[in-house]
């Protein structure tokens, strides 16, 4: 797309990559920059450094338009009342606990959603593209889910009681996938609703390119679970863009937006995922920091070595030596990497030396982020590689489709029996659509006489239908499905033991308020009331409408359902295209490639 004129907002703008994007997007002429850091100082020590090179820029081409350049901070994982907050912080504080997992397990709502510090973050600033540099892998697995595991377990041995409350929270707090879904879920609908065109994420293979041999932990097993455990959030954040970049809409919670859902398209979505350690923003002499402060030199003496004896306790953490400093930093020359912290000489040296990690620089990551935002095929993006390389549907797979749907319909026909669902492959609503499809198909045979009939004889002939077939009606609530009718006296529901809809979220036993049931009748209920079979007339008269719109002398390979599509078997209703119809255009839930 032209970058000209648009609007650009640069997650992780302050960090190493965020800044050389910004530069290489500089001189695109973009109407405006948007950088977002976790932190105010780092966000506006980027702006003002920006600022400077741009002005210095501009006197040596005075032809570049002005670009506006503001900033934005705070943590991108959580509401907005914890923006300011490192997880540790939030983490040490039983309301901070209850507030991460709400926002992570609890199913999405628009209030949910509107309190996100990254919702707010996109919808005030419109952008028409997201450069996304911030590390989420690193963000999310270094909250180390297996040492809060260790912890619940040890207390779960040490007592026949249950863990503490604490302890589970943050077992909770820990889990990397539930975050993770949650923070592309809350991305893609923040970006879906302000119609950005194009998203650039760059990611990671938590290894710096290296395999599970990597030598260099953080003096944990080796390989490193927490190292690994950032491969795999990373591979899962890859699959889930991969998905994402597949869908043709994406649905929304604004009721204003609910009849123009089609319109509502995801951004073009790339990754660029650098595999060597990314490097470098400084070369200089000074003080070392840690976790941005100084590192204090311990006052230690050799006259002070303790003993060590075989089965001796040592203790890994004292307090108590904190206050011996010797009154003088740590100062060296070093290297600063940005994210991965500062590297002596030596530790440079050994890291990029051939056979190891090696390095790539963040103008490098920059340039093919540019490129591909202009249309520019880079051949860097891993997701545009995934959809060349992943096996699609088949030609043969095709043929042989004719074949086996074949052998089924001869079966049924011989064993005088319709094999409609079993909710084995689910979801409950796929099973309710074909069961109240294949009522319609008892009744009314083709499409043409549903349209026709009234939604009242509909009602009433389906409820005959299995009032005169107690096999039919016990088979869809055997396996979870229920019954919605109306009598005069009110609503009627068909159970069995289990039921499928809504799903269990910790709690066997739920409310069934008017707006509750809607929900699960339109999600996994058979509902037989007289509304839902006008809805079925409207669906089955959309169908007919269109393939009315088909010219009957038209017979290219443009049209897939067309009118003898419709018309095989003598134009009998067939349940499962007439579902596949549904979730194709009804609910939008169309393959995004072929």
């Amino acid at each position: 797309m032209d970058i000209r004129g648009t609007t650009i907002l640069v997650l992780g703008g302050g960090g190493m990559v965020g800044r050389a994007v910004c530069r290489e997007l500089l001189d695109q002429a973009p109407r405006c920059i948007v950088l977002a850091s976790f932190s105010e100082n780092e966000t506006r020590a980027a702006l003002t450094t920006l600022k400077e090179e741009f002005a210095h820029l501009r006197r040596f081409n005075p032809g570049l338009p002005e670009v506006e350049l503001r900033g934005e901070w705070g943590n991108l994982f959580v509401r907005d009342t914890y923006s300011h907050c490192h997880f540790n912080d939030i983490l040490a504080h039983p309301e901070g606990r209850a507030a991460l997992i709400e926002d992570t397990f609890v199913p999405l709502q628009q209030s949910t959603l509107e309190r996100m510090t990254l919702y707010q973050i996109i919808t005030r600033n419109r952008p028409d593209i997201i450069v996304d540099a911030v590390n989420t892998a690193t963000g999310i697995a270094y909250s180390d889910v297996f040492a809060q595991a260790r912890k619940v377990w040890g207390q779960l041995k040490a007592s026949d009681g249950p863990p503490s409350r604490e302890s589970v929270e943050q077992l909770m707090c820990a889990s990397y996938i539930p975050q993770l879904i949650r923070h592309v879920e809350i991305l893609y609908r923040s970006m879906v609703k302000v119609d950005t065109k194009a998203y650039i994420k760059v990611g990671t293979s938590g290894t710096g390119g290296m395999g599970w041999n990597i030598p260099y932990t953080h003096g944990e097993e080796r390989p490193s679970l927490l190292l690994l455990s950032k491969s795999a959030v990373a591979g899962a954040q890859t699959l889930l863009l991969f998905l994402l970049a597949r869908t043709p809409a994406v649905p929304t919670f604004d009721p204003e937006d609910a009849e123009l859902i089609h319109l509502k398209r995801p951004p073009a979505t790339k990754e660029i995922k650098p595999a060597a350690m990314i490097g470098w923003r400084e070369i200089g002499y000074g003080d070392i920091r840690r976790k941005g402060k100084p590192v204090a030199l311990e006052d230690v003496r050799l006259e002070e070595a303790c003993s060590l004896r075989p089965g001796e306790q040592l203790l890994l953490d004292d307090p108590a030596r904190e206050s011996r400093l010797l009154g003088k930093n740590l100062r060296t020359v070093y290297v600063d990497t940005g994210e991965n912290g500062m590297f002596s000489t030596e530790e440079f040296v050994a890291i990029t030396s051939p056979g190891q990690m090696g390095f790539v620089t963040p103008e490098e990551i920059a340039r093919n982020i540019a490129d591909e935002i202009r249309g520019v095929n880079t051949g860097k993006d891993v997701i545009n590689a995934l959809n060349v390389t992943c096996m699609g549907p088949t030609y043969r797979a095709g043929f042989q489709r004719e074949r086996a749907i074949a052998k089924l319909r001869e079966l049924e026909k011989t064993h005088q029996t319709d094999s409609v669902a079993f909710e084995i492959l689910g979801p409950p609503r796929l099973s309710k659509l074909l069961f109240e499809a294949h009522l319609l198909r008892r009744h009314c045979s083709t499409l043409e006489e549903v349209a026709a009939s009234d939604p009242q004889e509909l009602s009433m002939a389906c409820l005959a239908i299995l009032q005169g077939d107690p096999e039919l009606l016990a088979t869809p609530v055997t396996l979870g499905i229920p019954i919605l009718f109306e009598q005069e006296e009110g609503l009627r529901l068909v159970r069995g033991r289990l039921i499928k809809t809504p799903p269990q979220h910790g709690s066997a036993l739920v409310s069934a308020g008017e707006r509750e049931i809607e929900e699960w009748a339109g999600a996994g209920w058979i509902d037989l009331r007289v509304a839902n079979m006008a809805h079925w007339k409207r669906r089955i008269q959309s169908i007919l409408t269109e393939v009315d719109s088909i010219p009957a002398s038209d017979s290219s390979s443009r049209y897939v359902r067309d009118r003898h599509f419709w018309q095989e078997r003598g134009g009998v209703i067939n349940p499962g295209e007439l579902v596949a119809w549904i979730f194709n255009t009804e609910d939008r839930g169309e393959r995004g490639r072929e």
